[in-house]
């Protein structure tokens, strides 16, 4: 958590003195629905590491795992903060993917796959307002590597992804008759 944001000073050229009030939980609403973000060392027994997917524009979409949250109380390594006042604004310290990840593949394919980064950069402290939504990540069993994740479409697309295959197989089925 503190080395994400200290990776993140040193990449944007502002190490000098700034401090942070930290965050395990963070809610935001999306949709009229509230939902809730952790990244705490103890949640229902054990550690807890909410997943999201995060939008770096141009770049793409990213799934990426939630670390903390941080406001800046003083100079900080936002773009908004550039002073020794405090940044009223909410980020995230997470640790994205190595690649994008199209939402387009997973609502085709229901369930993929996605590697965290394991370099410097993939470590990086955003505005809460580039999660997108939450999401599924389950470490790949049988994997040899602990940084592989399977992810499925989201929760609420669900239904639509249902329908299409059973259209699909309705279709298939009507040409073998």
């Amino acid at each position: 958590f503190v080395q994400g944001i200290i990776w993140k000073a040193s990449r944007t050229n502002q190490l000098s003195s700034f401090s942070v009030r930290g965050f395990t939980c963070y809610k935001q609403n999306m949709d009229g629905k509230q939902v809730i973000y952790r990244a705490t060392d103890m949640y229902r027994g054990g550690p807890w590491n909410d997943f999201c997917m995060v939008d770096y524009g141009n770049q793409g979409s990213f799934p990426s795992k939630i670390f903390g949250f941080v406001q800046y109380l003083s100079g900080g390594i936002s773009s908004n903060s550039t002073t020794n006042h405090e940044d009223k604004c909410m980020y995230a310290v997470i640790q994205c993917s190595a690649k994008p990840l199209r939402t387009s593949f997973t609502d085709e394919h229901f369930i993929t796959t996605f590697r965290l980064g394991t370099n410097y950069d993939s470590f990086d402290v955003v505005p809460v307002e580039s999660i997108m939504h939450p999401m599924l990540a389950v470490p790949s069993f049988g994997s040899t590597s602990d940084d592989l994740y399977v992810t499925a479409t989201p929760y609420e697309q669900w239904g639509k992804y249902f329908e299409n295959e059973m259209r699909r197989i309705h279709c298939d089925e009507e040409m073998q008759h």
